[in-house]
């Protein structure tokens, strides 16, 4: 990789000396924490306008030091072979805060939002890291951002001041420059969906509480031997989704003026999925949210502790099944079958007593399908929901709906 020069944080500048030489040393860190300090950089100490430059790499902690440093005028920088580009979605949340008026940032942030490089931060630094988060699509700045620092040796003790660096795009410290590790985003499993090898069915993710969202950046990272995600769809519209390998990310957002207001028990992200051939029995597979995931409420603020679950995917032998969500209901409810072959099928659904309260023809197509049930005039009780597929083999299943106030 070339080396692309940065200026990074100096935590403390200390210069000592006569008027003849002076010792200047310091602790290089990352985004002006004092907790992540940047090992195994080159610090490079320039005399100006056209001097020599003098050289040393950061120890184990962070720390530089050049001596006997003579009076002049001088410029510190630095450089590094690391790889950048590690950000996370609260980034681009902070940018959009920004342009929101809703945030300010400070010098490094700053340089680290403006990814074009054009000393301004606008609407297309956003669209830039957000195709770098679900594209890799790189910076016009390159990997890294930095301030650059010019100051004078006159043999007193001033102190020149900070400077700082950051990998290009990340204002919130999702660079790892030293061994951290950050949680997984979480996410319940406390339902079921079963399926076949080579079925296709959705996974919705649901949540357990109510949600009033500005911005999300969902990634999902699944198994591809056993199964694949092939499609999403977000609770509103004007999003954006890309799938590569074993992983689907998603992205939307809107205005703090007008959030997206979910109640519990909705649905932010439906999944299109498929099983493989390789989805056997005793198959069983979780969809985990990527550590990266992020929701952002008021003012694009991270919302933590969010409640939200997606089932887990099990092996059932082909077969017609039935499932319905949510369940109980109160209004309406989003009625899940697989039907084993193409034929003429019919949902019908009883009252307990026998009465019938709904019918309707179904898809006679072989395969998942989704139907949603209006349930608001039902009466409060236990529903038998049948469903009956005539093809080469008649098939027929029963599952219960409970409608409550």
């Amino acid at each position: 990789m070339k080396k692309i020069y940065f200026t990074l944080l100096v935590s403390f500048l200390i210069i000592t000396g006569t008027a003849s030489a002076t010792n200047i040393s310091g602790t290089m860190l990352y985004l002006n924490n004092p907790e992540y300090y940047l090992p195994g950089v080159v610090v490079s100490l320039k005399a100006l306008p056209n001097g020599t430059t003098t050289t040393c790499i950061t120890d184990s902690l962070g720390h530089y030091s050049f001596t006997n440093v003579a009076a002049g005028s001088y410029r510190l920088s630095a450089s590094t072979d690391m790889s950048g580009y590690q950000i996370g979605w609260e980034s681009a949340w902070m940018v959009l805060a920004y342009l929101c008026g809703q945030t300010q940032l400070t010098p490094i942030q700053f340089l680290a939002a403006d990814v074009n490089g054009n000393g301004k931060v606008k609407l297309n630094d956003l669209a830039l890291i957000i195709n770098h988060l679900l594209f890799g699509a790189p910076f016009p700045v390159g990997e890294w951002v930095f301030e650059s620092y010019d100051f004078t040796v006159n043999g007193s003790k001033d102190q020149p001041g900070g400077m700082s660096g950051a990998s290009a795009g990340d204002l919130t410290g999702v660079f790892i420059p030293t061994s951290r590790s950050l949680e997984a985003f979480p996410v319940e499993h406390n339902t079921q969906v079963a399926a076949s090898a080579d079925e296709e069915f959705t996974l919705d993710l649901v949540t357990r509480e109510n949600l009033s969202l500005t911005a999300a950046g969902l990634t999902f990272n699944f198994p591809a031997e056993l199964v694949n995600i092939e499609s999403a769809e977000f609770a509103t519209s004007d999003y954006q989704y890309v799938v590569e390998g074993n992983q689907l990310k998603l992205v939307w957002y809107g205005s703090n003026e007008s959030p997206l207001e979910l109640e519990a028990g909705s649905k932010l992200a439906t999944l299109h999925c498929r099983a493989t051939s390789a989805f056997g029995p005793g198959s069983q597979v979780n969809i985990e949210m990527d550590n990266n995931s992020s929701l952002a409420g008021a003012n694009f603020t991270k919302i933590t502790g969010a409640k939200l679950t997606i089932p887990a995917i099990t092996y059932a032998v082909p077969s017609l099944r039935i499932s319905n969500y949510p369940n109980p209901c109160v209004g309406s409810t989003t009625l899940n079958y697989y039907q084993p072959e193409d034929g003429k099928t019919t949902l019908r659904i009883f009252s307990y007593n026998g009465q019938l309260v709904h019918s309707m023809p179904l898809s006679g197509s072989k395969g998942y399908h989704q139907v949603e049930i209006d349930a608001t005039r039902w009466q409060p009780g236990n529903y038998i929901c049948k469903i009956q597929c005539d093809g080469i083999q008649k098939y027929s299943e029963s599952h219960i709906i409970i409608k409550t106030n």
